[in-house]
């Protein structure tokens, strides 16, 4: 019996997408309008850098139906 190896690839590949239960689908950007300026930076605590390879972004907000605040991080 003579196999194809492309195709039993393909299938191997299939079973392993549909094994995993799920399937991610990446929706379009969505321009949003907000009507109310974002609040006042928190003021945040930098904690110990963890090496001198790293450097500090500082926290900020951003739109989730709400504003919601991202702490800074290294």
């Amino acid at each position: 019996m003579k196999t194809n190896k492309g195709a039993l690839a393909a299938l191997a590949g299939l079973a392993l997408v549909l094994n995993t239960g799920c399937i991610v689908y990446r929706d379009r950007p969505v321009a949003v309008g907000v009507q109310e300026a974002p609040p006042a930076p928190q003021v945040e605590a930098m904690p110990a850098s963890p090496g001198p390879e790293y450097v500090w972004v500082e926290g900020s907000w951003s739109w989730h139906q709400r504003w919601v605040w991202a702490p800074g991080t290294w």
